[in-house]
């Protein structure tokens, strides 16, 4: 692999960190053809359902009195994706309050979210130590952006307090050799050249990059019939990523977003998933979005328009497993 880099962006932009069994056909470019904005709503019966889970920051759980029952009161949305039926992996940005935050695993959370059965409360967080200390040093000297050092470590792991049944997950992946060196044997085994490669995004994120966002749904009110606008975030969605071959060697992977599949706010810790033997194999996770200027001289789109950042997670699987067994074994690390 290369060494781990940061590109250096010269022109004027914006950047958002983005905290607001085997099926063989799970990435076909005919099933998603779009993006998580206005994307594919993933389904129960998805390969990848259960995996994805939604970060719900600030969150209360209290008695809507008009409506006879309970409803989650969410103040900000991350993603994440989980390790194993108690352990999640998220974007480090997205843990700084495990106190107030929870772990929920639905597709959409205003339809199957309805008591407290569904919400899972978090016992610790590990953060990424190299994270945490080049983070400290931007806010110091007033640095962000694409070219923040601490991008390259925007990791945590998450201990739930009680076990997630219901949670879909598979420890071969650490097990596993690197995507570069898988598809690099695979390609010198069948004599061809170097293959575009096929990833799936999926979070519970913003589904528009307009400045007016078209990310509303029209519904009727039950007790007045009227209509009424309902902001629609914390619906899990599924976006098509297409990575040349060889940024599966960098730390992070850019990705080129404009007018095609992509992920905004909220999408933080989301997990991107590459088809391997026929599984879903965990690539790299969301951590960060931004737009440049001269990408959009009218300013008609926000943040989400230009460029997404991941995270390759095959740089992270030995600090992954030793986080996850010092957590369950009370040690520091």
């Amino acid at each position: 692999m290369k060494m781990p880099y940061v590109k250096l962006i010269t022109s004027l932009l914006f950047l958002t960190i983005l905290n607001s069994c085997a099926d063989h056909g799970f990435m076909d470019k005919n099933v998603i053809n779009s993006s998580i904005i206005k994307g594919e709503k993933v389904k129960e019966d998805d390969v990848i359902f259960g995996r994805p889970v939604m970060i719900a920051l600030n969150y209360e759980f209290r008695k809507d009195k008009t409506v006879s029952k309970a409803r989650p009161q969410i103040f900000g949305v991350c993603s994440g994706v989980m390790l194993s039926s108690q352990f999640v992996l998220t974007a480090a940005h997205c843990v700084k309050n495990i106190k107030t935050a929870r772990v929920i695993l639905t597709t959409n959370m205003y339809k199957k979210v309805s008591d407290e059965s569904d919400v899972y409360e978090i016992e610790k967080a590990t953060i990424n130590p190299t994270y945490a200390k080049l983070k400290k040093q931007e806010e110091d000297r007033d640095i962000s952006g694409p070219d923040a050092e601490s991008n390259l470590y925007d990791l945590a792991v998450v201990k739930l307090k009680t076990k997630m049944l219901d949670a879909r997950t598979d420890y071969s992946y650490f097990m596993s050799r690197s995507s570069y060196s898988y598809f690099d044997m695979k390609a010198k085994k069948a004599q061809v050249k170097k293959q575009e490669i096929v990833a799936t995004a999926t979070g519970y994120g913003k589904q528009s990059s307009l400045v007016d966002p078209e990310e509303t749904e029209i519904r009727y009110s039950k007790k007045t019939g009227k209509p009424k606008k309902i902001r629609i975030l914390g619906v899990l969605k599924k976006a098509q990523l297409t990575f040349k071959m060889d940024q599966l060697q960098d730390r992070i992977i850019e990705y080129d977003q404009k007018d095609q599949s992509g992920v905004c706010s909220g999408d933080s810790g989301g997990p991107v998933f590459i088809e391997r033997e026929g599984r879903p194999y965990l690539q790299g996770l969301a951590i960060a979005v931004y737009k440049k200027n001269t990408d959009d001289p009218n300013n008609i789109h926000n943040e989400c328009y230009s460029r997404s950042m991941f995270l390759n997670l095959d740089y992270f699987k030995a600090w992954i497993l030793e986080s996850t067994n010092a957590m369950n074994s009370s040690r520091k690390i």
